[in-house]
């Protein structure tokens, strides 16, 4: 499967359909390239980027290494950033390679993997919310973009950091809607946010 088919599947692929080069790709083609702009009913604005360096954190490429090795320890910043992105590139980290590492922590990653195509078009047709409630230590949010699907909610937390103008993806969360679980636990008593315009900008030529 390439970035293209990726990005415009209308089902949720299996796991063994893709792999961590067509993230990338998908990532490099339909992500990194806009700056997201959500016009807001109080008048704010929201400027959203994705760089390379924040590609690793979204889907927890480092879990299974923490795992491993332990938090915090050297081993597992060659699984984050910009070193992490490359070593994806070049194929020393792939799927099987993070499988071996923890096959728990690996499997937690699965939902994050095979819903990563949603993250775009999401974003052309947004709800969110201010995130003031954490929710199972999720921290590092300030505002949780997401929207429904039948089987479940998907969710992509933005933050916005000191001496910046514009916000950045941090974390892309999947809650499954059950019989047992309405699936908003994310969003539920949050205060909502309310977007009145959309649009993006093509900021590739400035994406190193």
């Amino acid at each position: 499967m390439d970035a293209h088919t990726f990005a415009n599947l209308t089902v949720k692929p299996t796991l063994d359909q893709i792999d961590l080069i067509v993230l990338t790709d998908y990532y490099e083609k339909y992500l990194e390239p806009f700056q997201y702009e959500f016009e807001l009913e109080d008048g704010n604005e929201i400027k959203l980027k994705f760089n390379r360096d924040n590609f690793c954190h979204l889907l927890g490429i480092h879990k299974p290494a923490e795992k491993k090795f332990g938090k915090g320890k050297p081993q597992i910043y060659s699984f984050k950033g910009m070193k992490g992105y490359m070593r994806i590139k070049d194929g020393t980290i792939n799927k099987a390679m993070l499988k071996g590492l923890n096959k728990s922590a690996y499997n937690d990653m699965r939902s994050s993997l095979v819903n990563f195509y949603q993250i775009h078009k999401m974003l052309d047709n947004p709800q969110a919310v201010y995130y003031t409630n954490v929710v199972n230590r999720i921290n590092s949010v300030d505002i949780l973009i997401y929207n429904q699907t039948i089987n479940s909610y998907i969710h992509l937390g933005i933050v916005k950091k000191e001496r910046q103008n514009y916000y950045s993806p941090s974390t892309f969360l999947i809650e499954s809607i059950t019989a047992q679980s309405a699936g908003n636990k994310f969003i539920e008593g949050q205060t909502p946010l309310t977007i009145i315009k959309t649009s993006k900008a093509n900021i590739s030529s400035t994406v190193v």
